[in-house]
């Protein structure tokens, strides 16, 4: 006996107009046994390959449809008082294997007596979305998310965040933000006022501390809450873990900014300051020194440090740049230098290895790192970093600093070698004074500045008497070193800011700049004198000269170097010829 349902016929319109309504991907009818009588696929005429299979069928009979227990008694309690069904999500196993999610839904047929004489309705394909909420969820499993309110405290948190954070959601829901360390307090009181202003965050870089302590910084995209008014009452907060992009974009910007360093500095101890600087900067550390090793003392020696201003004045700092040892292998720094490869320790709380470390605890420092400079195989110094953070051993960072180590090394040795260069083209091999080459340059720059400021300098030639006599009886070996004692008492008898050189054989000039008065070259010229003729010890002979020495001033002699020069030479032979061991103006 066919159902008969108190209901206006006229429903059907609207139900065909509910139809109209909804999105599908097929369309599909039932007669009263509920037995599939149409299933079209949209946009097709006519049914084929499953749909064609469907027809005649009840949906328990239909091969591959899979579904819950829930879903399979709403369908049954829905077709039993002949009501509306939405969202029947069914699984399609199809003939290749494959699997389809479909959501179906239905409305009954009412004919003209009222009666039920089945169901029409439309079927949707979903997968896509299915795999999409799938993805979805699993995002957000995996995501630390979280929830406080204006003031602070926690109202969710979830076990992504327990995981990235270290606390467990019943430590944190009910506290204030266990992350927001106390000198973070002030940035956390300016966000709540954004929140309160509406305002959200997307992609905000914050830093934050984890339950033991370390240092993690997070990428945090923010949704408000709100209440019945519209009133935001607090955040939901999701974060990224963005600890190792950022360690890789500093690194990169570290050994970009080094390289601009050595690229710009003249010479090592130049570049050094600035890197061990530039380290500290781009790696959060708050110490740095270089320590450097000495072939002539075979000692390493701390001969630069930079600190955060916390560790200015400290015993620490004090003690390293007093210190100086014996390379072996105990210690931070002796160690590195003795196996010429990076040192970490990552929590200084219970080690002892160097002498240092008391004194480093005390001043709450945590971790160390150290790398040497090589080149060649050999190593000249070593650079060292603390950090009041506890810091794990970083692979990457490590493979950073020891190719920073030979980078540095690689401009050390460039350096050195252009120094080199730089000394033969311009200093004197055997007596290391200065050459004409870089004589000549002195005195022009002298004349310049002297021209400039109108001020008067002096030109000393001094040429040994009695050499020719040593170099003939002793050989040229005696002499050499007869050259090199005579240059260096010359270089003790005049300042630092005069010019030394060794103009060739037994000759040597002096330039002395800012000569206050006349009278101050004859004082230089008499100290002179008196040196020279002081006997030098060669082979266990007692060799004994003299110098004969001419002056000129500027601007008394002449207005230009080679005036100068040649009037000082013929004061010099002058003086020869009064007798020697002595000296003359040429003015007089």
């Amino acid at each position: 006996m066919a159902k008969r349902v108190k209901k206006d016929p006229r429903a059907g319109a609207d139900n065909l107009l509910h139809l109209m309504q909804l999105t599908s991907d097929w369309y599909w009818e039932q007669d009263a046994a509920l037995r599939f009588t149409v299933v079209r696929r949209q946009g097709e005429a006519k049914p084929c390959g499953a749909e064609e299979d469907a027809l005649g069928k009840r949906f328990g009979e239909l091969g591959g449809v899979e579904a819950r227990a829930e879903v399979w008694a709403r369908y049954e309690s829905a077709v039993a008082a002949c009501r509306l069904f939405r969202d029947l999500v069914l699984t399609l196993r199809e003939r290749d294997g494959g699997a389809r999610t479909v959501s179906f839904s239905g409305v009954p047929i009412i004919d003209e007596a009222f009666g039920f004489s089945g169901y029409r309705g439309v079927a949707r394909d979903i997968t896509g979305e299915r795999h999409a909420e799938a993805a979805l969820r699993a995002v957000i499993e995996r995501s630390p998310i979280y929830t406080f309110d204006l003031d602070g405290i926690v109202t969710m948190w979830n076990a992504a965040a327990a995981r990235m954070f270290g606390w467990s959601e019943a430590e944190a829901v009910g506290q204030f933000l266990p992350f927001v360390q106390e000198e973070k307090r002030e940035e956390f009181a300016a966000l709540r006022e954004r929140y309160r202003r509406g305002e959200m965050l997307t992609n905000a870089e914050l830093l934050r501390r984890r339950r033991d302590g370390a240092f993690i910084e997070i990428s945090v995209s923010t949704a408000l809450l709100h209440d019945a008014a519209g009133r935001p009452t607090g955040v939901v907060e999701m974060a990224l873990d963005i600890s190792e992009r950022k360690q890789v974009e500093r690194r990169g910007a570290m050994e970009h900014a080094v390289a601009r360093i050595l690229a710009e500095s003249s010479n090592a101890p130049e570049a050094i300051p600035q890197i061990l600087q530039t380290i500290c900067a781009a790696l959060g550390l708050d110490y740095g020194a270089f320590w450097m090793y000495s072939k002539k003392t075979q000692r390493v020696k701390c001969v630069d440090v930079w600190t955060v201003p916390a560790l200015a004045g400290t015993e620490f700092v004090a003690w390293t740049r007093r210190t100086h040892h014996t390379p072996g292998s105990r210690g931070l720094v002796r160690r590195t230098w003795h196996d010429k490869t990076p040192t970490w320790i990552a929590d200084l709380t219970n080690d002892d290895s160097f002498d240092r470390a008391a004194l480093a605890r005390a001043v709450g420092l945590r971790t160390a790192f150290t790398f040497p400079i090589m080149i060649e195989g050999e190593c000249p110094g070593v650079m060292e970093f603390f950090s009041f953070n506890a810091r794990q051993p970083d692979e990457g960072l490590l493979q950073t600093i020891q190719a920073t180590g030979s980078q540095i090394g690689q401009f050390w040795q460039r350096k050195e070698a252009e120094e080199h260069i730089r000394h033969l083209a311009y200093y004197d091999a055997l007596t290391g004074l200065a050459n004409r080459s870089l004589f000549q340059q002195h005195l022009d720059g002298a004349l310049v500045r002297a021209q400039r400021h109108g001020r008067q300098f002096g030109i000393l030639y001094v040429d040994l008497d009695g050499f020719k006599n040593v170099n003939d009886s002793l050989g040229h070996a005696a002499g050499d070193r007869l050259l090199r004692e005579i240059a260096r008492r010359l270089q003790s008898g005049v300042r630092a800011s005069d010019t030394l050189t060794r103009q060739g054989g037994d000759e040597f000039i002096v330039l002395l700049e800012e000569l206050g008065a006349t009278e101050g070259a004859a004082t230089v010229a008499r100290h002179l004198l008196e040196a020279i003729a002081q006997p030098v010890l060669i082979d266990g002979h007692e060799c004994r000269v003299t110098a004969s020495i001419g002056i000129s001033t500027y601007p008394a002699d002449g207005a230009d170097a080679q005036t100068l020069l040649q009037r000082a030479d013929a004061a010099m032979y002058r003086a020869k010829e009064a007798g020697k061991n002595n000296y003359r103006f040429h003015a007089v």
